[in-house]
C-alpha cells in the first residue's frame, strides 16, 4: 500500500492557539492521527500516535492514549452505534 500523509492545523476559535496534526496510514490499514507535541509511551518525541482509527472484525474503532505514561489505550471506542442505519427516528 502506498503511504499517505496529510498535514492539517487545528485552530482554537477562542484563543487562536494552533496545533499541527499529521494524519497518516498506519500498519494494517489503520489511520493514525499525530498532533504535534502529543504522543504515546514508546514512540520518540515527534513520532507519537495517540489516536488510531481502525477497522477491526468489520467494526470501526477509535483507540486513544489519553495518558502518555500508559502502555495500553485509555479509551477504545466502538463506533457500531454511530452508524447512520442505527439512527432512531422516533
Amino acid at each position: 500500500m502506498k503511504s499517505i500523509k496529510t498535514n492539517m492545523t487545528l485552530v482554537d476559535i477562542e484563543t487562536s492557539k494552533r496545533v499541527s496534526v499529521n494524519i497518516v496510514r498506519g500498519t494494517h490499514g489503520a489511520i493514525v492521527i499525530t498532533p504535534k507535541g502529543y504522543g504515546d509511551k514508546y514512540s520518540d518525541d515527534g513520532f507519537g500516535q495517540p489516536i488510531v482509527l481502525e477497522l477491526y472484525n468489520g467494526e470501526l474503532r477509535v483507540y486513544v492514549w489519553g495518558d502518555i505514561n500508559r502502555d495500553d489505550p485509555t479509551h477504545v471506542i466502538d463506533l457500531s452505534n454511530a452508524k447512520e442505519e442505527r439512527r432512531n427516528l422516533e
